[in-house]
């Protein structure tokens, strides 16, 4: 990709590129709407190449709607999403991350997430309507 990448927080004009890029991608867009504070964008020209976001749940988030395009995958963006987002997650106070993937579970794996079963996953958590609509393992990561 040509050109400066950026990563900076979305706004309410993002979100049906990041819709279109999550659903193009297979990845759930449950209750997105509902934390655009916490949705963050891999950007080039004004153009959206990824999205990462979370939910807040007071010490725990749940990581959520992490994506890269296709066309600029395997270049490392989406390492630099996650990296921005779980500082940005330790910056904002939060003792823990939590993830769910049917996609990238052995790629969180390598990054310092473990899998756990759900009935690890924190009470607070249970409100999201990504880890309900879900049916994966859920990974930890602190």
């Amino acid at each position: 990709m040509k050109g400066e990448v950026i990563i900076r927080q979305a706004e309410s004009g993002n979100l049906p590129e990041v819709k279109s890029l999550l659903q193009e991608m297979r990845l759930p867009i449950a209750g997105l709407e509902n934390h655009v504070e916490h949705l963050f964008i891999l950007e080039s020209h004004s153009r959206v190449l990824g999205a990462v976001d979370f939910e807040a749940y007071p010490p725990y988030v749940l990581l959520r709607s992490l994506v890269v395009a296709p066309q600029v995958q395997g270049q490392g963006y989406g390492r630099r999403l996650l990296q921005f987002i779980l500082d940005e997650v330790k910056i904002q106070g939060f003792l823990e991350a939590y993830a769910l993937t049917t996609t990238i579970p052995n790629w969180l794996v390598r990054l310092g997430f473990e899998e756990i079963s759900r009935s690890d996953v924190p009470e607070g958590l249970q409100a999201s309507a990504e880890l309900q609509e879900v049916p994966v393992q859920p990974q930890h990561w602190s």
